[in-house]
């Protein structure tokens, strides 16, 4: 990859057509897209509203809401992959896909902007086709720790295998009215991008791929290396990089620090278990651990060095399926969607536990991927025919659960 230099570098200087105020953005580097960025602030599009969630999702307005689409849409007004993170004054920062595609003029944008106030970041794909260039949000950790990245993946015509083309990654500060380049390829099948405030990477499932913002990117462990495992779900937090070492068969936490490589996180308690899931915010990790007698939440205090983790099980885990995806840790609680129509959320401190349940049946309301927790509210995905973001007071769920 080629580290390039700041947007301001990348704008055109002329006007998004049909969007007063907009500029045309990065057209020499991805010169099959049309991209627009706001001149200033005052285009900005509108703040994320609220509503309360209908009928259908079981529980009462003042404790479920959903995102209010303020502007005219078909199909769906949210694009799939949603990132969030809960900063340390308890605010939520959400990076998502707005969505119209209606006619004559229809539009994606990425959206960059706190829960409960002003957009800071857009971008605007114009197009009603976005084939052939189009806009990606990382899942999970897109925007983290005051940082935000995203990416721009496309197709070439002229190279012989299906699905390569340019791509390039984009970030900035939470509150940035533009995104920076961090770096693109010429020839490329997919990355996908996470961040921290230091610290950029991507897991290929072949390799995990680290930097810290200004450097370029270095392999800091391949499957090779790791006898032939693959290498996914990379997070970061500061200069700490958790990922999953796994096959069908075995799974393990790998973690990486500029100042001791990688290592081995956690590993099984014996040969035919396995460590998935891991999840932190910086003061609990929260994992799932699958032994000979059963799957189990275990939890320890945050750490660096494994040699520290102090594990301890909080309950069991309630899916025969594996944990593919980190858990959802804020607040002293922990919440998970261990299989379909559950969204389970755990006490840290004793196990107890609340579940969040709905139908899931086709074209019926649904729960599922957790997005972020705060003190009192867990953000997830939601809807019925229609992806919407949802945000319900976990408190107002029904009795608690012992562990």
């Amino acid at each position: 990859p080629t580290i390039q230099s700041a947007s301001t570098n990348s704008l055109e200087h002329s006007e998004c057509a049909g969007w007063p105020g907009w500029q045309r953005w990065l057209g020499r580097e991805l010169p099959r897209c049309s991209f627009c960025v706001p001149s200033s602030r005052k285009e900005l599009p509108t703040a994320i509203a609220w509503e309360g969630c209908p009928a259908a999702a079981g529980l009462g307005p003042n404790t479920c809401r959903q995102m209010n689409a303020t502007w005219p849409w078909v199909g769906s007004p949210f694009g799939y992959s949603l990132s969030a993170y809960v900063d340390a004054n308890n605010a939520v920062n959400l990076q998502l896909m707005r969505s119209s595609r209606v006619m004559p003029k229809p539009w994606r944008m990425f959206v960059v902007a706190d829960a409960d106030g002003e957009v800071s970041t857009a971008v605007l794909d114009p197009r009603h086709d976005p084939v052939g260039c189009a806009i990606g949000i990382p899942p999970g950790r897109g925007v983290h720790q005051g940082r935000y990245v995203g990416f721009v993946r496309g197709d070439d015509p002229t190279v012989p295998w299906r699905g390569s083309g340019p791509e390039l990654f984009w970030g900035g500060r939470f509150g940035q009215l533009r995104p920076d380049v961090i770096t693109r390829w010429e020839h490329s099948t997919g990355h996908v991008p996470v961040t921290s405030d230091t610290h950029w990477g991507f897991a290929t499932g072949r390799a995990v791929h680290i930097a810290r913002y200004g450097k370029k990117p270095e392999e800091v462990l391949s499957s090779k290396r790791a006898s032939g495992l693959q290498q996914v779900q990379l997070s970061l937090w500061h200069d700490l990089a958790l990922w999953r070492s796994s096959n069908r068969r075995q799974a393990e936490a790998w973690a990486w620090r500029p100042s001791a490589g990688s290592f081995p996180f956690i590993r099984p308690v014996n040969e035919k278990g396995a460590v998935r899931g891991l999840g932190t915010d910086g003061k609990h990790m929260v994992w799932t651990s699958t032994e000979q007698n059963g799957s189990y939440v275990m939890v320890s205090k945050f750490t660096t060095d494994p040699a520290t983790l102090r594990a301890r099980r909080l309950a069991a885990f309630p899916s025969d399926e594996p944990a593919i995806v980190p858990w959802t840790v804020g607040c002293g609680h922990a919440a998970y969607n261990p299989k379909r129509g559950v969204v389970l959320i755990v006490r840290l401190a004793d196990g107890v536990s609340r579940t969040l349940r709905s139908s899931c049946a086709p074209g019926e309301w649904c729960f599922s991927t957790v997005y972020a927790l705060t003190c009192n509210e867990v953000f997830l995905r939601a809807g019925d025919k229609h992806m919407n973001v949802a945000r319900v007071r976990f408190e107002d769920l029904p009795s608690d659960t012992p562990p």
